[in-house]
């Protein structure tokens, strides 16, 4: 089975972030274009949590290419470009309003 990262949570009572997945299909069935969409995206998603701003924001422009209706990559984008401009002090760590927006998207 291969699955997409989502966003790692907090969850109350539990000292560590837990990883949100999505699940993408079986490894043999998913094609080439959407496993070379899920390596990038995984780059991404290490290069966010390393705060390499710049990166982060050329791999969600080349993903954005790859997948134009990803509601997921556009809220990225947003985030590291607002990242980059303002820095975030200490820990990452992701916003309750990000979490909410993602909710937002994938539930209608």
């Amino acid at each position: 089975m291969v699955f997409k990262e989502i966003d790692k949570i907090k969850v109350k009572g539990r000292d560590e972030a837990i990883t949100i997945y999505e699940p993408v299909g079986l490894e043999a069935e998913v094609e080439k274009e959407v496993l070379d969409e899920l390596k990038l995206w995984h780059q991404t998603m290490r290069l966010y949590r390393s705060r390499q701003w710049d990166q982060v924001e050329v791999n969600l422009l080349n993903l954005h290419r790859m997948n134009p209706g990803c509601a997921l990559y556009e809220l990225y984008a947003k985030e590291a470009a607002g990242k980059r401009r303002t820095p975030p002090a200490g820990r990452m760590g992701r916003r309750d309003r990000v979490r909410r927006e993602i909710a937002a998207d994938t539930h209608p």
